[in-house]
């Protein structure tokens, strides 16, 4: 119960901000008080900018869990303001876009918790989060600001390059929703090779094995034992973008098997998904591979398309 109470609190607190300014903004827009709106707005945009430059001024200037957990409550009280705003200009903007913020943020935190630290994605959520903070707070001052006017800037009710807003708010909201999918990535070797033997005659069986080895290399990250099952270092090296830290495999069938083709190659297409994990982007991936003996009666990969 005492871990909760900090949350409790910035619930409450949050809902009173909401509550106490939506009172006073129904009165004033009753009354046609501009003026005092205006003011409403200046000071809720305010609070808004405050924070998220706070978020960007991280002292230690490293990603930490408490650097994260403190972004969480800044950007909890700014989708507050941020709905205040939304509704003193008749938009849903700055709130959805705190949202997809919080969003960021939540999934950098919930990783922390399962794996007690920061996984290469998680630093790739955080410098997307600044990039994105940045680049949000200079549109803020074209967006609600009078322009040319003089710094201590003039808050406008009607709102300048509304496009540009619109159009940050749906490449984050595309960046969050393809974020949530690869959230839910597993990498691994689903197939069962086993199934598959009586496609081969049984001297080529083994090349099964070979495959299931370069496999389990791009799965696991091994790049000694990826680059072993290469013919020569030439191609291994002419091969080696399909490896990368930056990749996730995650392989669940094979499409094709076809044999007794010249020079005794096997062809073997494999299906599957990989996860780019700087741009959290997951594509369906084919990729076929071209086995042949060694003179030693070993099955060498002589390249993968």
């Amino acid at each position: 119960m005492k871990k909760n109470t900090p949350t409790i609190v910035l619930g409450i607190l949050i809902l009173l901000i909401i509550f106490s300014a939506g009172i006073l903004y129904s009165h004033l827009k009753k009354n046609d008080d501009k003026m005092k709106v205006e003011g409403i707005v200046g000071s809720s945009l305010f609070k808004i900018w405050s924070n998220y430059n706070s978020i960007l001024e991280n002292e230690t200037n490293m990603m930490t869990i408490e650097h994260i957990n403190d972004t969480v409550v800044k950007l909890s009280v700014i989708e507050a303001y941020s709905d205040i705003v939304d509704r003193s200009v008749n938009t849903q903007l700055l709130t959805p876009i705190s949202v997809d913020m919080k969003s960021i943020t939540e999934s950098i935190q919930k990783s922390f918790e399962d794996n007690k630290e920061f996984t290469a994605l998680d630093q790739t959520k955080y410098v997307t989060l600044i990039k994105e903070i940045t680049e949000l707070l200079s549109l803020i001052s074209k967006v609600y600001y009078v322009p040319a006017s003089v710094e201590g800037a003039e808050v406008t009710l009607q709102i300048n390059n509304k496009e540009d807003l619109t159009e940050f708010k749906n490449k984050l909201n595309d960046y969050v929703s393809n974020m949530k999918t690869s959230s839910n990535f597993k990498s691994g070797l689903t197939i069962n090779l086993d199934s598959f033997h009586d496609q081969l005659s049984e001297s080529n069986v083994p090349v099964l094995a070979a495959l299931e080895n370069n496999l389990a290399s791009l799965v696991e990250h091994d790049n000694k034992r990826y680059r072993a099952g290469f013919v020569n270092k030439n191609l291994a090296d002419s091969m080696e973008f399909y490896y990368s830290d930056q990749y996730q495999y995650c392989f669940t069938n094979i499409e094709s098997i076809e044999q007794d083709l010249p020079y005794g190659n096997v062809h073997i297409r494999i299906i599957g998904q990989r996860l780019d994990v700087e741009t959290g982007l997951i594509e369906d991936v084919k990729m076929l591979y071209a086995f042949r003996q060694n003179d030693q009666g070993e099955w060498m990969i002589h390249t993968i398309d």
